[in-house]
This record gives C-alpha cells, structure tokens and sequence, in this order.
C-alpha cells in the first residue's frame, strides 16, 4: 500500500491525501469491519443476555419465601383457661386479667403456664411489665408536659404577651 503526501501546489483537485492505484480498497474496509465487530460483538452479546436473563427471572413462578420468624402458634383453650384461673388465684381480676393474659400472650404464647408457675417465668413477666409501666410513665409525662405549655398563656414563647390597645382618636364628634 503506497501513500503519497502531494505537495499542496501539486495537489490534485480532490484534496492532499491521494491513494496509489495498487490500494487494495477491500482488504481496508474488511479490516476496518473485523475491528468494529470485535468491538461491537462483546457489547451486544452483553444486552442479550442481561435480557434473557430478566426475562426468565420473570417468567419464572415467585416462590413464597419461609419468613424467618415463625408465627407462634395459638395456644390452646384449656392452656389460656389454666392460666387465667392461676392469675386469678394470685388475686388479678377483670382488667388485670385481661392485660395480663395479652401480656403473656406477647411474651410466651405456646406455654403460658410456664408465666407464673415458675420463679423464672414470674421475673420474666415482671421485667416486661416493668418496662411496660416506664414506657407509660414516659407517656404520660410527655402529656403533662403538653397540657402544661397549652395552659400556660402566650404557649412556650418568652415574650411577654402584649395587652390589645384600642385606638383611640381626638377628634371632634
């Protein structure tokens, strides 16, 4: 392949850069073609398979996932009756005994006789109570603190409240 750079003066009307007649104008254009292939190829055999792959992961029957916690299973009638009946010996009635028995529920629902048979199942349900009982403290003087800021007047600001002043005019009636 032979490439001359003309002179510009004797340069021919098409421009400096002139091709002998024995460039083999083929052997270029396959060249320049293997080239593109090579680059274009990987990338659009990337986008095929990325949607062949989607397409399958769609296609495909989503399978229920196991949750990791388990739901506990309801305890039995004669289990909630028992324990019922041993709170109410230890002196809980009708309020008490309803928020126990859901407390015990949230805690221990497969045994809960365990609750209040044994000594470490008594400070179990101590602890959750206690924590219980200083949440609602919380609460509560979170509530106080509210119905303290809405008596007070003027609300939480430190400026004084001004007293509404009433225009009054000197003119002749």
């Amino acid at each position: 392949m032979a490439l001359s750079l003309a002179a510009p003066s004797a340069a021919r009307a098409d421009g400096y850069l002139t091709f002998e007649s024995d460039v083999n104008v083929g052997a270029l254009v396959w060249g320049v073609g293997v080239v593109a292939l090579l680059v274009v190829a990987p990338l659009a055999w990337r986008h095929v398979s990325k949607r062949v792959a989607r397409a399958r992961r769609q296609s495909r029957p989503v399978a229920q996932s196991q949750p990791s916690v388990q739901p506990a299973p309801a305890p039995t009638v004669e289990s909630l009756v028992a324990f019922q009946v041993c709170a109410a010996g230890l002196g809980f009635h009708g309020r008490e005994l309803k928020r126990l028995t859901s407390i015990a529920l949230e805690l221990a629902p497969r045994d809960l006789s365990e609750l209040l048979t044994t000594l470490s199942g008594r400070a179990y349900l101590m602890g959750a109570l206690r924590k219980s009982a200083e949440r609602r403290e919380h609460e509560i003087a979170v509530l106080k603190g509210m119905r303290r800021r809405l008596r007070q007047p003027g609300g939480n600001s430190r400026r004084k409240e001004r007293r509404p002043t009433r225009a009054r005019a000197s003119m002749a009636a």
